[in-house]
This record gives structure tokens, sequence and C-alpha cells, in this order.
């Protein structure tokens, strides 16, 4: 069964820190008004400066696997997203999040990868395979599929190994590595689609576009999804696919 969640403007409760002068999203505890809890029946976190979607991967487990498509931003000369740093990613939450995936780089229009775990943000991240292939000018094509596995605790480090092909044409792997983490037991892990802005209003969506998690599994098991928030997008969801579509916004 196809699920579809839509909702507007939500309230705040998230701080952003990081790569490209602004990183992914760190959550704030927060209450969702009256009206977004009763008429979907669900309990969400917000996303304040920022927009997007997450969706909520119902496991604790200890490795992640899904297979990402990538959007594309730019159409010929004209990008769909202004005034804001886009981000598609995952990872786990709990008294450590970490924010796993891709970052979008209008410069040289590549996808590429993201980690933040806890404090620690993307400077600190040390590439064991396929460094000079998706980092500095190069990164994941737009478009593409890429197979992102993200390992919470591998002795003591949270890796995630990405399988997928770069802007110029080279398909292979990608191992990242933030060392000593030492992550514990985790609440859930999660998928996000998000486009951030420490002040919100200053977002421009253009024309909308939409990335998809596919096949999501946690230690090998299908897992199942709950949508979590949506400010300017809405997410379908079938079985252990989510597709997160950022919708227009002036």
């Amino acid at each position: 069964m196809i699920k579809k969640f839509t909702v507007g403007v939500l309230t705040t409760g998230l701080i952003f820190s990081g790569a490209e002068g602004v990183s992914a999203i760190t959550p704030l505890a927060s209450t969702p008004s009256d009206a977004f809890t009763t008429t979907f029946n669900m309990v969400s976190n917000p996303i304040p400066h920022g927009i997007g979607g997450r969706t909520i991967v119902n496991s604790t487990g200890s490795t992640l696997t899904t297979k990402v498509t990538l959007p594309v931003i730019k159409e010929n000369s004209s990008f769909k997203v202004t005034d804001g740093t886009v981000y598609v990613y995952s990872g786990f939450a709990g008294s450590v999040e970490s924010d796993i995936g891709f970052q979008y780089s209008p410069t040289y229009d590549v996808w590429k990868p993201y980690m933040k775990v806890g404090s620690r943000t993307n400077d600190q991240v040390k590439y064991l395979e396929g460094g000079a292939n998706f980092t500095g000018s190069n990164g994941f094509k737009p478009g593409s599929e890429v197979q992102l596995t993200i390992y919470k605790n591998l002795n003591g480090s949270t890796r995630a190994t990405y399988w997928g092909t770069s802007a110029k044409g080279f398909t292979g792997r990608l191992i990242s590595e933030m060392q000593n983490t030492n992550v514990g037991s985790i609440k859930n892990w999660k998928v996000l689609s998000t486009v951030a802005n420490t002040v919100e209003s200053e977002i421009k969506v253009n024309k909308g576009y939409s990335a998809t998690f596919r096949d999501i599994t946690v230690d090998n098991n299908p897992s199942s999804l709950t949508v979590h928030a949506q400010e300017h997008a809405y997410t379908t969801t079938n079985g252990n696919t989510a597709t997160i579509n950022i919708t227009s916004k002036q």
C-alpha cells in the first residue's frame, strides 16, 4: 500500500552547524501543534531553519542499507533551489545523532558525501577508499542511484560505504569513516531530504524535486517506516521504500 502525507509549515526545533556554512540537521525537543497531531494521528518533530521531510526507520539495529536516487538540482543553467544548502541523507538517532549521506554542491553540480556524528562534523571524516573519485571537485552524479550502507559502530568507528557513479563517469566504491565514535544503542534510524538555511524564509525552491530511498533494510531485514515531519514537502511510502518530494517555495 502506498501512503501519502502532506503538511504545511511546522514549528521550531533544530540547530545547524558545519560544512559549507550550514550543515545537516540535529533535532531538539519540540511540541507539534494540536492540529497537526489530531489531523495526522502521529507525533512529529518539525524542521525549522530548513524545509523538507523526515521518515523514521523503525529499527534499532546496527547497519542500515538503502539505494538512494539523488535528485537533479540543476537543469541547463537554472537551479531548482537557491539560498539554501540541499541534503539527502540517512543516519541514526538517540543519545548520539548522526547525519550521513549527501550534500549538493552547486559549484560542481555533484552530490558530495557528507557525515556528521554527534558534534563532530564532515571535516573529521577519513576516506579509506575512493576519495579521489567522489570528493573535491568530484562527486556522485545527479539523477543516479547510489547504494548507501551505514555502520553505526564498526570497531569503534562509524562508517559509510557508497556504491555509485561519479559525475565524471567513474563507477565504484567510496568508504568514509568517523573514527572513535563508539556509538552504543540507538533509538531509531531515519531518512531525510532537506534544504537548510538559518534564515528559513530566504529558501527558494524554484521547482520541486524528489529523493527516493529504496529497499531500506536494517541488519538485512526490511524495516517499516513512519512519516515523521514534512515542511514544504510530502512523502510517499511503499513497504520499505520512501520518496520525499520537496515542493515549490518562493
